[in-house]
């Protein structure tokens, strides 16, 4: 926080109307940070540090000699008060602040200056001999000093290595260190987790000699570029073990080390670092000093490793700004000599009377801000396409605003709000993500929340993962997930994390979208995390209509597929203006067919349709009638393209053949297999390790198919470290869906069994029911579909059975091989009545579960009347244990006689009198029938009587996991089911979805 006092003395005390006085209190100011005033050098030391700067040969001034060298404190010093001008004219013209990386590279650069110099002060003040008085009692003098040296130097060398061990990927620390005559930095730079590289940058090429790589900056020139040697990697797990060597660096900045041993120090020749790797680093290239101009040059390879190729004219930038600094430092130096001679009063008594920098109230930081929004706009300022990147569509140009549904009212995406917690919930490519990211592109834009919102933080779920996260001895904060969540690819250092932890825990007005709920998978190292995301007060919660598990909402609103509408203006977007017959014609083949305009009203599908169009892949496009069959379209589509492209095939080797079995095309096949085993373990991150694992010497191929991508802003140079995901959940459902169906075919046994076992331990998973519905809307023969249901008849089986008839009931159609008219209207008949009869079974024991069940999974085939008969008879039955729908927990016999007086006024929609039924008389499902809340008082529940702990383990189990219980626990369930059935009483009469 020291830059932040400094700036804040330095506004506090601004004037706008006298730019003389500013100019000198912006020197007075500096000077509390050098503890040392920069203008009382002498004009003729000016001079020297002008030359250096300016990397001049041989200048003589007057006939005195200029290029004699100048020391690290004159350099440091000149460099440090540009940064900080340069800062503070950033953050007084707030209309420069919106490159706010810009402005976190110069404030990182003046930190990791500053650090410099305060570490070459302190070793300086370090006394060469010690006097009487410094000396402990009973101690002669030469081992008194030899003691309380080595004291001095270890306490510093232990303070540096524990800051190179608080170093973020990609930050530096740097000690200027050299030899007689010479000047050289060694660079501890953090490259992963894991490791520092330790790097000599040296601005000479030959001293000493043949120990960089150099070469001329042009055939025949006498000038060379030079590159910094990289010594090795070190573990940080190292460290502490080599602070013997640290102690050597800080004595080399101390003492003026010979030319030999210094470069045997500095170069390792003695092998004095411990446990040092000999594995390289990137290293930067500079055009070798001047003579004598050492000090200078030996900063410039870290600076430019840090501004990287992205910033480099920013580090250009900056080497222009010290040449002008130094001529306005000379004319200071020089005035001020002026006054001493003359015996004028010295400026600064101007500020003498300020008290010494306390806590002051901190300039508006701007860089935090506009640094996310600068994420955001440029992460999300267009739609990605899904097969290639490169394609995309500006978001402001091709987003269709979705319609969403809160029961029977629809609502604006801008009218949200009304509540403080959002779930959003959509089937599998509704436009979920798309949603979530047209929210933060827009807020950074400002055109969307500006005045509900002063911060957005955008995570997206998935990510919290084992792979991204890995297990540490430190524990995450939630202030590292969103430095790596929402600040992708900024510069961040360890002053902008406490600014950043002040601003979440002083402000009420942020908002957390938690983009896909349904797709956690929380290692126990983050459950802290997720329990810290989920509690927090303005939420926006997309998921799936399962997974919402520990998710606290105080609004539930379904995302509404595209209208016809929204299909056209969707394509006319996608082919532009430019392609309007393109898109005219796709259009009318879209609306020509009823089948392809029905899968079209899923957004993601709507985009693969105009994908195929665009790439004139529409043959049998009108024949598509389920999902499944278009994602086989488009991965015939990629397999195509990658086998073209990569292995050099002709579009005429691959006519009217089965691209899918083509001998080229086994990297398909093991990208199957890998959705399969990420399925299995419930995964969507996959590392390179794994993926090198399954696929070996074709570990390219799978990558250079298109199917996968790498997870955005996270890269290592190590294969095996980053982090995959399929280009979209749905396809590694498909995938999956089609490895289930080749085994199920072929007959490998040991993989055969493999696939059996998977589908009898996922059958009832809801979050594997888009997985099960590929399988289906694929081709399938009559060996596979035995196989299947076999496999679904197998143990384990649902105890109680209803759940294992509902999915026979989802499943027996689409499972089923081409049937006969007739016979599938005997399927149609019985299994009508079957349902028939348990509606009306009058003595099966009342269920809560069951009936939630059997009503989801059967209205869409039994008339809506059956039910409304059902429900009426149900409620007029005297004997509550006797009734089926209205459980006594929920509905108290008061309630059961009010609502038996109103019944035949309310409105006969079935959905919301199931809702009635199943939540009982809250006051959102009474509003939606029009129902006076007043006459339904909520049941209340005795207050000493507590839910035994192994129950609500068991019931939060259930609501997550959908874990299938043993006979033992589901006996002990029975037995104590009035308290099971209480527990869910209270979720439900508290409005809380499970």
């Amino acid at each position: 926080m020291q830059i932040e006092k400094h700036l804040a003395f330095y506004f506090n005390y601004y004037d706008s109307s006298n730019n003389e006085k500013n100019d000198l209190f912006l020197e007075f100011n500096i000077s509390r940070l050098f503890h040392a005033r920069i203008s009382q050098y002498l004009p003729g030391e000016m001079d020297v540090i002008n030359v250096a700067l300016w990397n001049y040969d041989k200048v003589l001034l007057h006939g005195r000699q200029l290029n004699i060298g100048l020391t690290y404190d004159a350099f440091l010093k000149v460099r440090i008060y540009t940064l900080f001008r340069w800062l503070a004219e950033m953050r007084a013209d707030s209309s420069s602040i919106h490159n706010s990386t810009a402005y976190a590279i110069i404030e990182n650069e003046l930190l990791h200056h500053l650090e410099a110099y305060y570490l070459l002060h302190d070793i300086r003040h370090i006394p060469v001999e010690f006097t009487k008085d410094m000396m402990r009692s009973k101690l002669n003098k030469k081992k008194s000093f030899r003691l309380l040296v080595l004291e001095c130097y270890k306490d510093i060398a232990q303070n540096i290595i524990k800051k190179i061990k608080e170093l973020q990927p990609k930050e530096e620390y740097i000690i200027p260190t050299g030899w007689d005559g010479h000047a050289v930095c060694i660079t501890f730079r953090r490259i992963d987790q894991t490791h520092i590289s330790i790097r000599v940058d040296n601005p000479s090429p030959f001293n000493p000699p043949k120990r960089h790589e150099i070469k001329p900056i042009a055939p025949g020139a006498g000038v060379h570029r030079i590159r910094s040697k990289v010594l090795g990697l070190l573990d940080v797990a190292n460290l502490d073990k080599n602070i013997n060597y640290f102690m050597l660096l800080v004595d080399s900045m101390k003492r003026n080390l010979d030319e030999k041993t210094g470069i045997r120090l500095l170069y390792n020749s003695g092998r004095k670092i411990k446990g040092l790797e000999q594995r390289n680093d990137e290293a930067p290239t500079i055009i070798e000093q001047a003579s004598t101009n050492c000090v200078v040059k030996c900063f410039e390879p870290g600076l430019r490793m840090r501004c990287g190729k992205q910033y480099e004219r920013l580090c250009e930038t900056l080497l222009k700004q010290e040449k002008i600094t130094i001529i306005e430092l000379m004319d200071k130096c020089k005035k001020y000599w002026e006054d001493d001679i003359n015996g004028l009063p010295d400026q600064f008594d101007l500020f003498r009377k300020i008290d010494t920098i306390k806590i002051l109230p901190a300039a508006p930081n701007f860089s935090l801000h506009e640094k996310l929004k600068s994420s955001y706009k440029r992460r999300y300022q267009h739609i990605s396409n899904i097969i290639n990147e490169q394609s995309s569509h500006r978001l402001e140009e091709t987003f269709i605003d979705l319609k969403f549904k809160e029961e029977e009212t629809i609502i604006q995406f801008e009218d949200l709000f009304s509540k403080p917690r959002i779930l959003i919930l959509g089937e599998a490519g509704s436009g979920k993500t798309t949603i979530c990211q047209y929210a933060a592109y827009s807020w950074a834009c400002g055109t969307l929340w500006q005045n509900q919102f002063d911060w957005l933080f955008y995570i997206k779920m998935r990510n919290l993962n084992e792979n991204i996260y890995p297990s540490r001895q430190e524990n995450y904060t939630l202030i590292d997930i969103i430095i790596n969540e929402c600040y992708k690819e900024s510069t961040f250092i360890d002053i902008d994390r406490r600014k950043l932890e002040f601003q979440i825990a002083h402000s009420s007005k942020i908002l957390w979208i938690l983009d896909g709920c349904d797709e956690r998978i929380i290692p126990s190292h983050l459950s802290n995390i997720e329990q810290e995301l989920l509690s927090k007060a303005n939420l926006f919660l997309t998921s799936r209509p399962y997974g919402t598990h520990r998710c606290h909402y105080d609004m539930i609103v379904n995302i509404q597929g595209f209208t016809d509408d929204d299909i056209k203006t969707y394509i006319e977007k996608y082919f532009s203006y430019l392609k309007r017959t393109t898109a005219q014609q796709c259009k009318t083949f879209v609306f020509h067919s009823d089948q392809l305009q029905k899968v079209a009203c899923i957004p993601v599908c709507l985009q693969l349709i105009c994908i195929l169009w665009n790439s004139n892949h529409t043959k049998e496009l009108d024949t598509i009638a389920k999902a499944g069959q278009l994602y086989e379209k488009i991965c015939e589509y990629l397999l195509r393209r990658y086998l073209l492209k990569f292995h050099g095939l002709c579009t005429s080797a691959l006519a009217s053949k089965d691209v899918f079995e083509h001998p080229k095309a086994e990297a398909f096949k093991l990208l199957e297999y890998l959705a399969f085993i990420a399925a299995q373990s419930n995964k969507f991150a996959i590392s390179g390790e794994q993926i090198w694992n399954i696929t070996g010497r074709l570990c390219m191929d799978v990558l250079q198919s298109g199917l996968l991508k790498q997870k955005s802003g996270y890269h290592s140079p190590i294969f095996a470290e980053n982090v995959y995901y399929f280009i979209h959940r749905s396809f590694q459902e498909y995938l999956c869906g089609r490895y289930m169906r080749r085994e199920l075919t072929l007959n490998c046994v040991k993989k055969q069994k493999e696939v059996i076992r998977f589908i009898a331990d996922h059958k009832y998973f809801r979050r594997m029911r888009q997985t099960f519905q590929f399988f289906f809307d694929l081709d399938q023969s009559d060996s596979c579909m035995k196989e299947f249901w076999s496999a679904v008849d197998c143990e384990p089986r649902d105890l109680i059975g209803l759940r294992h008839f509902s999915r026979m009931m989802q499943w027996v159609l689409d499972g089923t091989c081409v049937l006969e008219t007739e016979d599938k209207k005997n399927i149609d008949r019985r299994t009508i009545d079957v349902i028939k009869r348990w509606i009306l079974n009058k003595d099966r024991r009342p269920h809560d579960s069951a009936n939630i069940y059997l009503f989801e999974w059967s209205i869409g085939v039994i008339s809506e009347q059956v039910w409304l008969d059902a429900f009426k008879e149900d409620l007029f039955i005297e004997n509550s244990s006797k009734r089926r729908y209205f459980m006594p927990g929920l509905w108290s016999e008061t309630n059961i006689h009010e609502l038996r007086n109103i019944y035949g006024q309310i409105p006969k929609d079935v959905q919301k009198i199931f809702a009635l039924i199943k939540n009982g008389p809250t006051e959102r499902v009474l509003r939606s029938l029009q129902i006076d809340t007043d006459k339904f008082p909520p049941p209340i529940f005795p207050k000493q009587k507590s839910i035994p702990k192994w129950l609500q383990e068991v019931h939060n189990k259930a609501k997550q996991n959908e874990a299938i219980m043993t006979l033992e626990e589901f006996q002990t369930i029975l037995r104590n089911y009035s308290s099971y059935a209480e527990l869910n009483c209270r979720t439900t009469i508290l409005d809380i979805h499970t």
